[in-house]
């Protein structure tokens, strides 16, 4: 990114991070992850009042002063510094012929498996106020953030529970960094990311790192043109592109990241729509007289609640794309806060696709973790 970009992104972010909240005065005092009381009951059950809570911040970090410093400032040492995907390069492959080379596409099917929610493959934390309380004083939620770091576990996390599980969280916390980095991994003593989740550490140190890889994708040059044309709807000749570009992108083996915006925003910045909700697309289906569903991984949702009540985008030719899920409205279509104006893949999906197969390539190339790609495939 040339300086100019760098300048005017910042000064966008700046402007953008003064209207979103009010930012706090000074560094908060904050605990490290070692110092956070501790609610040792062994929770995890979906409707468990106790879900989040076993760790809190001191002074939740501000999700301005987020924008403005990152987490690493407030957190310290206690988090790598050299965390890679906070500043993430929209241009890290230059070429997109990559993603159409059979060499490459075919290893998204090590991990395929894992798309559609299943309780093992998801994590026990999801993008919700709750799970933040006592983290995070936040206006909007770090949905980019969290579909971001469940897309890179997804296709690039090879758990191992045959290996010993090490005591040093730090050696896991370089693990997670690895994966948000975009370089597949092995994780040691853990079957899946579930039961890795399971870890108070471990599921801790991912929240923070959901709200870094929000700040870098959701206030940058790259999202604000989204932000600005969020309230243009998609005519139906719009939406069959888009569906017919998912059902292509699927067929290779991808897990698109896609955003969709509000068609009645419930409040705008700058002039500027901030009703977008960013998820993971695993399935397209066509159904009669011009109908579609786009399936969706919303890790707005526990793992639990998608697999008994799958979302979707619902598309009809009468009454456009609704997403009821999202504001819980009525059954009518009537009410214009299920209604979506723009469904987009997100700016960096397919450079973060291609950062992914070219690590997959250099991991199943590599003699030591060779194995993994074949035989060690389904965890």
């Amino acid at each position: 990114m040339n300086t100019l970009s760098r300048f005017i992104g910042l000064t966008l972010s700046l402007t953008l991070a003064n209207t979103f909240a009010n930012a706090q005065q000074g560094e908060p005092n904050l605990h490290s992850p070692q110092e956070h009381e501790v609610d040792t009951a062994h929770d995890r059950g979906e409707n468990d009042p106790s879900r989040g809570h076993r760790y809190k911040l001191k002074t939740p970090i501000n999700q301005t002063t987020l924008i403005f410093t990152g987490v690493n400032s407030h957190i310290n040492a206690n988090i790598d510094n050299s965390l890679s995907h906070a500043l993430f390069d929209y241009n890290y492959v230059s070429s997109s012929d990559l993603l159409k080379d059979p060499e490459y596409t075919k290893l998204y099917k090590i991990h395929s498996h894992r798309y559609t929610p299943q309780l093992e493959y998801g994590p026990t934390t999801v993008n919700s106020d709750h799970e933040y309380e006592g983290i995070s004083d936040r206006k909007y939620g770090y949905c980019w953030g969290y579909s971001t770091m469940v897309r890179y576990f997804t296709v690039l996390g090879f758990f191992d529970p045959k290996l010993p599980r090490l005591s040093n969280i730090e050696f896991y916390k370089n693990k997670i960094d690895q994966i948000l980095a975009g370089e597949a991994t092995v994780i040691p003593g853990y079957a899946n990311l579930r039961e890795f989740t399971l870890d108070p550490q471990i599921e801790m140190y991912l929240k923070l790192n959901a709200m870094e890889l929000w700040r870098s994708r959701a206030v940058s040059t790259s999202s604000l043109n989204i932000f600005r044309k969020a309230t243009d709807s998609l005519n139906y000749s719009e939406v069959d592109t888009l569906l017919s570009k998912l059902e292509k992108k699927i067929a290779r083996g991808e897990l698109p990241k896609i955003l969709f915006s509000s068609l009645i925003p419930a409040e705008k910045v700058l002039g500027l729509n901030t009703d977008i909700h960013v998820v993971l697309a695993y399935k397209v289906e066509r159904l009669s007289k011009g109908r579609a569903r786009i399936h969706l991984w919303d890790i707005n949702f526990y793992t639990e609640t998608l697999m008994r009540e799958p979302k979707y985008l619902e598309i009809t030719e009468q009454h456009g794309i609704r997403y009821e899920p999202w504001y819980e409205p009525t059954k009518t279509y009537a009410e214009g806060s299920a209604l979506v104006s723009r469904v987009t893949l997100a700016p960096e999906d397919s450079a973060e696709n291609m950062q992914m197969l070219k690590s997959l390539k250099s991991f199943c190339e590599n003699r030591t973790t060779l194995k993994y790609c074949v035989e060690n495939s389904r965890n």
